[in-house]
């Protein structure tokens, strides 16, 4: 493999792990940009077989300026997500951030064009439907799976940061909330 090729392949699993992580925490983009290379809190052992995870970073949105410090708690995938990415992160490039860029769609087209091509099938990865996809969907879309699970509005309004559970609500696409279920 050479430099070219080693590129790309760093490349690639770092998009990979933007993904996850915005699909797994429903993040939002200016959050995602605000994980460092020290997100991973340690993990809080609950009982047995019972461990919290959680990652630190910052909400900006509707925060004063600059943001506030903030926790989320995640399933352990997304925390190891969190710590594939910090292990690939340039900590001096990066100013200490997991993603440099979060520049989305150019880097997802080129992760889906690798995944569905020769050398995503010869991995044996399976094909990725060729679909738009944004941040914003995949931040949607785990509104609308928390959401219809029993006391999800409240979950998803909590775990996604929302000041309103109305604005949950139009995420999840339940006007009205839990008298429609």
């Amino acid at each position: 493999m050479n430099t070219t090729e080693a590129r790309l392949q760093l490349s690639r699993a770092r998009t990979a792990c933007l993904i996850a992580l915005a699909a797994l925490t429903g993040m939002r983009k200016s959050e995602l940009a605000e994980l460092t290379h020290d997100c991973r809190l340690p993990p809080e052992q609950l009982g047995e077989g019972r461990v919290r995870y959680r990652l630190k970073g910052k909400v900006i949105k509707g925060r004063k300026l600059g943001g506030e410090h903030d926790q989320w708690v995640t399933i352990k995938q997304a925390y190891d997500t969190a710590g594939v990415a910090a292990s690939l992160a340039d900590p001096v490039k990066n100013d200490g951030h997991l993603f440099k860029s979060l520049s989305f769609f150019t880097p997802y087209e080129w992760f889906l064009i690798w995944v569905n091509g020769p050398d995503g099938r010869r991995l044996g990865l399976a094909p990725i439907p060729e679909v738009p996809v944004s941040l914003r969907m995949l931040r949607r879309t785990l509104a609308v799976e928390m959401a219809h699970r029993p006391g999800g509005l409240l979950a998803a309004k909590i775990h996604l940061k929302h000041i309103s559970v109305v604005t949950t609500e139009g995420y999840a696409d339940r006007p009205g909330g839990p008298s429609r279920c």
